[in-house]
């Protein structure tokens, strides 16, 4: 009993971070990912609007109950060091949570690939768009990703390694980043598009073409549920705080 109460007493006299740099920023990155910028798009193209609606409305109804059971079990106690691995093993004892903790440390991993592999591909995209050298003269491109990608995780886990300020540091710098890019998408979009945007596709605000749409188009060889497949990683970044 007295080693445990000089634990509590210990973790909660650790300095903290706060909720908004602990948990806020880190939520948003999460959520403000590859997903959004490079897979909402494809969503929308298979899906259409309308069902891309509803798949955002699942998706955030499911991210809802989720926090709201994770918020009923942090009131009931404590939360020490473990974040959402802590509360399932001490809610379902440990054999069902390190079961589950194995799992979530698997798509936690997973999840780094899939973002560093969205920022190398669209690294390589924007050095091809200005006529740089590729990094590697075979491969088609694809060397260049892996390049990329193997800095993108070396700088990562050194500054992982040097302290948890200078992460929390990145991450805000990262936030900053993401609020002028998510603001420069809304404000560009009202602008007119030029010859090389409309021979992209890009058309600017019609009515006719939401309507034309707001459907899936049947050539579209994906379902509803492999677009809600796709698109769903992106609302679980709540569980990042």
């Amino acid at each position: 009993m007295i080693f445990s109460a000089k634990n509590y007493l210990a973790d909660f006299l650790k300095p903290k971070f706060g909720w908004v740099k602990g948990v806020l920023a880190r939520c948003l990155l999460n959520i403000w990912g590859v997903m959004i910028f490079l897979r909402v798009p494809w969503c929308v193209g298979h899906a259409g609007v309308l069902k891309m609606v509803i798949i955002v409305l699942i998706s955030a109804f499911v991210t809802l109950i989720t926090t709201l059971s994770l918020s009923a079990i942090c009131t009931n106690g404590y939360v020490q060091n473990g974040g959402a691995y802590f509360l399932i093993s001490r809610s379902l004892g440990p054999e069902i949570g390190g079961a589950i903790g194995l799992v979530f440390s698997f798509a936690n991993a997973v999840g780094v690939a899939m973002y560093v592999v969205g920022f190398a591909e669209t690294v390589r995209d924007v050095l091809h768009e200005n006529d740089f050298v590729s990094l590697a003269s075979f491969g088609d491109g694809v060397w260049d990703v892996r390049i990329i990608g193997v800095v993108t995780c070396i700088v990562i886990l050194a500054i992982s390694l040097i302290s948890l300020s200078l992460v929390i540091k990145v991450q805000l710098a990262l936030l900053f980043l993401l609020i002028i890019a998510l603001m420069d998408f809304a404000i560009g979009s009202f602008s007119t598009p030029s010859e090389i945007q409309w021979g992209q596709g890009f058309r600017g605000y019609q009515t006719s073409l939401f309507v034309q749409n707001l459907f899936s188009d049947q050539r579209s060889k994906e379902s509803f549920f492999s677009v809600f497949a796709v698109f769903f990683p992106a609302a679980t970044g709540v569980l990042a705080g």
